[in-house]
């Protein structure tokens, strides 16, 4: 009984903290309803539509919260896997919707803290509901199936994220160089588009000349645009995309192959784990249902 008064407390820790995140949030988004914006634009009305109702999902936790720590019966039981599988299903909506816009490496990962607090929380739900009660042996295997099915998918996510831009090698001869004031436009016989080298993001990039070779790195993704430069390596020297560049900082086109083995890995790597702590997590259910139908014969 211990055990189950223990995985209770833990269900509302989590739950707990899935109602401080949408209040949060709710606030946040109230107060830079306007940010950036003229007023009375139509997009303030609507960032306060959004405001309100994460406030209203807040309420619905909070409500949800207040009847399974009161009673714990199965009604509440039941609610509680509803509202957290909501906001699982939510959370990763949303941070996929984020992490797939962007092609800034440094954004939107806490946004899959959210559905992972609610995921924890459903795994603490089964385990109440199966009543496995057998001590420290289930509750050590449970943690490590959930350890191995987490770092799987963040390996995986993180493997994705890694080539979310597609980057490309290409080298060649400058066939022409225009400056505007603003940066460089250059164009490179192996790439069949003009590219623009905003001197604001390549900072100190060298006059370049006609017949010049250069290796440069691309990104092709759809959201990042087709053959948009991100780094361009000038007589040995790299520059690198300030502001867009993340996911080449620290690499130059020579080590780019080494990028690329990183993410593979981590691709393999979070398959494998991710396939592990499944099988474990099965055998586990499987463990703790035949110990609950010894019991009950």
């Amino acid at each position: 009984m211990t055990a189950r008064r223990w995985l209770a407390g833990g269900v509302l820790v989590l739950s707990a903290a899935q109602c401080a995140y949408w209040l949060v949030g709710a606030f946040l988004a109230y107060i830079f309803r306007s940010l950036l914006l003229e007023p009375g634009s139509p997009v303030i009305a609507e960032r306060t539509r959004n405001a309100y109702l994460l406030s209203a999902w807040f309420v619905v936790n909070a409500i949800v919260v207040g009847v399974y720590a009161a009673r714990r019966s199965r009604v509440g039981t039941w609610l509680m896997a509803g509202l957290q599988a909501a906001n699982l299903g939510y959370g990763l909506w949303l941070a996929s919707q984020a992490l797939s816009s962007t092609c800034e490496v440094d954004q939107s990962w806490g946004l899959l803290l959210q559905p992972a607090i609610a995921a924890g929380a459903l795994v603490l739900l089964y385990m109440v509901w199966r009543r496995f009660e057998d001590g420290t042996k289930a509750i050590r295997s449970l943690l490590i199936s959930v350890l191995l099915i987490g770092l799987g998918p963040g390996l995986l996510i993180y493997g994705w994220r890694l080539g979310v831009q597609g980057i490309h090698v290409h080298s060649g001869a400058v066939d022409s160089v225009t400056n505007n004031g603003y940066g460089t436009i250059l164009t490179v016989g192996s790439i069949a588009k003009p590219m623009f080298f905003d001197a604001s993001d390549f900072i100190a990039l060298p006059p370049l000349r006609q017949g010049e070779r250069v290796v440069l790195l691309t990104a092709d993704s759809p959201v990042c645009g087709h053959g948009v430069p991100m780094a361009i390596e000038v007589s040995g020297v790299t520059y690198v995309d300030q502001s867009y560049g993340g996911d080449v900082a620290g690499y130059t086109p020579e080590t780019w192959a080494v990028h690329e083995a990183i993410r593979v890995a981590a691709l393999v790597a979070g398959f494998i784990l991710a396939s592990l702590g499944l099988v474990s997590l099965l055998r586990w259910v499987e463990s703790g249902v035949t110990k609950e139908t010894d019991a009950d014969r």
